[in-house]
C-alpha cells in the first residue's frame, strides 16, 4: 500500500463501473456527512435538508431539469466537426442517423455542428439542432460496431501508431480494440 493508504495497484485494476460507484460513494457517505469549515462547520447533506424543509414550508420544491435527458447532454464533452455527406466523424469512427439527411441537404458546404459525447459510451454522440437547440441521437454509422470507452479507444490508436505508424482507419481501430479484448 502506497503512502496516504492509496494502492495504486488496485486502482489501475478498477473497471469505470467500479470506479463511478467508489466515486458515488466517496461523495454521498463521507464527503456530504462531514462537517464543511465553508459552511460554518455544517455538513452539505444537513444544509440541503433545511433548504428542502424551508421550500416545502413555502410549498414550493427544489428545482428539477425539465427534460433530464438534455440536462445530462449539456454536461457531456463539446467537439465542433463538420457535418458531411456521410456523417460525423470523431478520431477515425463514423456517425450518421438519416435524420441528418434534411440538414445535409440545405446547405452547399458542410454545416459545422456542436456534438457532445459520453467517453464511458463512444457508441453514440449527441449533435445540436442549430433549430431547436435539441439534441439529436447519433449512433456509429456501422451499427455492429461495439460500444467503446474513449480510453479504450485512446489506447487501441496509440497501438496501432506503435507498430504500424501509418494511417489509422475505423475498421484497423476497431480490429485493435477486440484483440485487446479478447487478451483481456
Amino acid at each position: 500500500m502506497a503512502r496516504g493508504g492509496y494502492d495504486s495497484d488496485r486502482a489501475a485494476c478498477l473497471t469505470l463501473a467500479e470506479l463511478e460507484r467508489w466515486l458515488a460513494v466517496a461523495i454521498a457517505k463521507f464527503y456530504h456527512l462531514r462537517p464543511h469549515a465553508g459552511i460554518e462547520g455544517e455538513a452539505p447533506l444537513r444544509r440541503y435538508q433545511e433548504g428542502v424543509r424551508a421550500l416545502a414550508a413555502e410549498g414550493r420544491a427544489p428545482p428539477s431539469p425539465r427534460d433530464p435527458r438534455a440536462f445530462l447532454i449539456d454536461f457531456l464533452p463539446v467537439l465542433r466537426r463538420s457535418l458531411r455527406r456521410d456523417g460525423v466523424v470523431i478520431d477515425h469512427v463514423h456517425y450518421f442517423s438519416d435524420a441528418l439527411k434534411p440538414w445535409i441537404e440545405r446547405s452547399a458546404t458542410p454545416l459545422r455542428v456542436l456534438v457532445r459525447r459520453d467517453p464511458r459510451d463512444l457508441g453514440r454522440v449527441w449533435v445540436l439542432d442549430p433549430d431547436d437547440g435539441g439534441y439529436l441521437e447519433v449512433p456509429y454509422r456501422e451499427l455492429s460496431r461495439p460500444p467503446v470507452s474513449l480510453w479504450e479507444h485512446r489506447l487501441a490508436r496509440a497501438r496501432l501508431r506503435e507498430r504500424r505508424r501509418g494511417e489509422l482507419d475505423e475498421g484497423a481501430l476497431f480490429a485493435a480494440i477486440e484483440e485487446m479484448r479478447a487478451i483481456e
